[in-house]
């Protein structure tokens, strides 16, 4: 079987973009994240109102009180209060520890 496969347009100033041509993910990873998250949740892995610190003792913040209370549903909402790259990478240490 034969696929028809071609690249339309330019990946920057100068590359045309061919079928091999990589993209980043970038906000891909969040639904990905998630999906994981909750298969964990569903195996019984995980629970997502505990502290995130109970699956990564190492998480701190300068103010360790509030990071005592930030939960994986805090991360997986974007609603622990931490700048976007930070929580990323704390979503990432947390699913490969697992």
């Amino acid at each position: 079987m034969s696929i028809h496969s071609k690249g339309y347009g330019k990946a920057d100033a100068q590359q045309p973009i061919t079928p091999q041509t990589q993209f980043p993910i970038a906000s891909l990873s969040k639904s990905f994240t998630a999906i994981a998250a909750l298969q964990l949740l569903e195996a019984g892995k995980i629970n997502l109102d505990v502290s995130v610190k109970q699956y990564l003792p190492d998480f701190t913040l300068a103010d360790t009180q509030t990071a005592d209370q930030i939960t994986i549903r805090h991360l997986l909402n974007h609603a622990s209060g931490l700048f976007s790259l930070a929580g990323f990478h704390w979503v990432i240490s947390f699913c490969e520890s697992l």
